[in-house]
């Protein structure tokens, strides 16, 4: 006879499958055929860390990594302006909701006492509203610079990553080795040290978000 928590097993499962099937699958069958060469639909020849070896002496793949990292702080050269303009909008109208909901979130009682207390409007800003609201801010944060990092789009319909790898990125190089040159074990492991790069980010996003936090028990 089933229990409740059988019944909740049951209804669990199909999205279990799909979570398994398109996401950890995938990720997984990445990271082995990062150590591979490997080219669909062949099976990989292991080939230890090679292709991060060769990701090492890449200079375009040096090139993609500053470039992402250009777009994701909005420090342009040339080229990479007209790319970062055309996300711009986007970003800062998410971040803008994200802010605004946090803010009206806030209590007004605090506020209230802090002006009876003598705290200016921009001194409050500071120390009442940023403190307050530094979940929402670290969720900005970590979106926009995986947005970022995986940035392929607009270098894909635009520049193709030039003039002179100027606005290569590390997604769309990604695209070019898996699909252009068919090197899809090297594509797979700049794809894991992307992930590792996002990664790194996050955890240092969420630290600081979490140090000194009064808004939570850590």
């Amino acid at each position: 006879m089933w229990t409740r928590s059988g019944h909740f097993s049951l209804f669990l499962a199909p999205a279990l499958l799909l979570l398994i099937v398109f996401r950890y699958y995938p990720t997984l069958s990445a990271i082995y055929h990062s150590f591979t060469i490997w080219e669909i639909p062949q099976p990989g020849e292991f080939v230890g860390l090679q292709n991060y070896r060769t990701l090492v002496d890449d200079p375009v793949f040096s090139k993609s990594v500053s470039n992402i990292l250009k777009f994701m702080l909005g420090r342009p050269d040339s080229a990479l302006l007209a790319l970062i303009f055309i996300g711009f909008p986007a970003v800062a109208g998410f971040g803008f909701l994200v802010i605004l909901a946090a803010l009206q979130n806030l209590s007004s009682e605090v506020n209230d006492a802090a002006l009876i207390d003598g705290c200016s409007r921009f001194r409050r800003v500071f120390a009442i509203d940023l403190p307050a609201i530094r979940g929402p801010l670290a969720l900005i944060a970590i979106l926009s610079m995986n947005s970022g990092m995986q940035e392929f789009s607009s270098m894909f319909v635009l520049t193709q990553g030039g003039p002179a790898n100027a606005t290569m990125s590390l997604a769309f190089y990604l695209y070019q080795q898996g699909f252009f040159y068919g090197e899809q074990g090297y594509a797979t492991a700049i794809g894991t040290v992307l992930m590792l790069i996002t990664l790194v980010f996050s955890v240092i996003i969420l630290r600081i978000r979490y140090r000194r936090a009064y808004d939570i028990a850590v």
